[in-house]
């Protein structure tokens, strides 16, 4: 366990703390939860301390797991679709069907609400998806914009050539995984159809894979990551 110094009001005194995890209840939007935080103890008292960047860092802790919980895209989704299709705060937040500030609120720490965070979700994950959004509201962003944006769709659905099931599976192995190597989740992939086939008797997608030098690849996945 980690060991630092500071002023503990209890003890009065600079007196060394301890790092130690603990779970706190939080009222979020009129629901109790439960959280795992990480907080300072004193190591001559046993109360808690309040040491340079602990609260910052509990804001972190419960914002991630708050959205892990729920099932909601991160600050890190929203700039990555951002870079992905080449396209400001302000004409995302129009294409999607948003309030113009509606994308900077959630760069700025506001958490989404499910329906929000499903829009942003189903923009990153498909080019169609994103495209249909961009037609949609093709005459309420700048046209240079809209092309610089639509470009990028089109690149990326000539990229995108998995199947919607596919894409499916991978973006709940990478939901329920820390990191996921390129050879891990093409790995991931091929025990997932064998089970299929094995437990249900049909395939979970439709791609076929090959039998490269170090296993079975998903050429079209490969590809792509």
């Amino acid at each position: 366990m980690q060991r630092e110094t500071g002023f503990c009001v209890e003890c009065r005194d600079v007196t060394s703390y301890t790092l130690q995890k603990k779970l706190v209840k939080k009222m979020i939007r009129g629901e109790e939860l439960t959280f795992e935080i990480t907080c300072a103890i004193c190591d001559r008292c046993g109360e808690f301390m309040s040491v340079p960047g602990i609260i910052d860092l509990n804001v972190r802790e419960v914002d991630e797991q708050y959205r892990k919980l729920k099932d909601l895209v991160t600050i890190e989704d929203i700039y990555t679709l951002m870079k992905l299709y080449n396209i400001g705060k302000a004409p995302l937040s129009i294409v999607l069907g948003f309030g113009e500030i509606t994308i900077t609120r959630y760069l700025l720490g506001q958490v989404p609400s499910k329906e929000y965070s499903d829009v942003i979700r189903n923009a990153l994950f498909s080019p169609e998806y994103m495209e249909q959004k961009m037609l949609e509201n093709k005459d309420k962003i700048a046209m240079s914009a809209f092309k610089k944006s639509m470009t990028k769709v089109n690149e990326l659905k000539n990229i995108f050539t998995v199947s919607n099931k596919m894409i499916g599976v991978i973006s709940y192995i990478f939901e329920r995984m820390d990191e996921v190597t390129p050879l891990m989740l093409q790995k991931l992939l091929y025990y997932i159809q064998g089970f299929s086939f094995a437990l249900n008797d049909r395939e979970m997608f439709i791609e076929n894979c090959e039998a490269w030098v170090h296993g079975p690849v998903y050429k079209d996945v490969y590809n792509i990551f």
